[in-house]
């Protein structure tokens, strides 16, 4: 398992595993033209992520703004953790969203309970 460093565009995430500590970061904009470019991978390493080396993961999300196919593959990424999570994998995941952002936070409610995981939930006061 290898660290992930993706450099964020202003259409695209910044996305950063660090094997160590655990944590798994999505930050940034998210409507590229092509999100299976940006999340396939993601994807695929969370298939690969052996719960019997890696007892945890910790996952942060924080977008600024996502666009609807962005949201399927976070959808589609988030459910194959909840798969992992009824294996045995102990799963914390940090949705930070705009205090003013009222459909973000929304947003991560519905992935919370579609996936029956728990999320917590940190508002922040963006600069402008």
């Amino acid at each position: 398992m290898e660290n992930i460093n993706r450099i964020e565009a202003a259409d695209c995430p910044k996305i950063n595993f660090d094997k160590k500590s655990k944590i798994f970061r999505i930050t940034g904009n998210s409507y590229p033209e092509n999100c299976e470019t940006i999340y396939e991978p993601i994807k695929q390493f969370i298939e690969n992520y052996n719960i019997n080396e890696n007892k945890m993961l910790n996952l942060e999300f924080q977008f600024n703004l996502i666009n609807s196919t962005s949201i399927v593959y976070i959808a589609q990424i988030i459910m194959k953790i909840a798969e992992l999570a009824q294996k045995g994998l102990q799963v914390s995941i940090k949705w930070i969203y705009d205090l003013n952002d009222e459909e973000l936070l929304d947003l991560g409610k519905k992935l919370s309970s579609i996936s029956n995981l728990p999320f917590e939930y940190v508002g922040i006061e963006e600069e402008k």
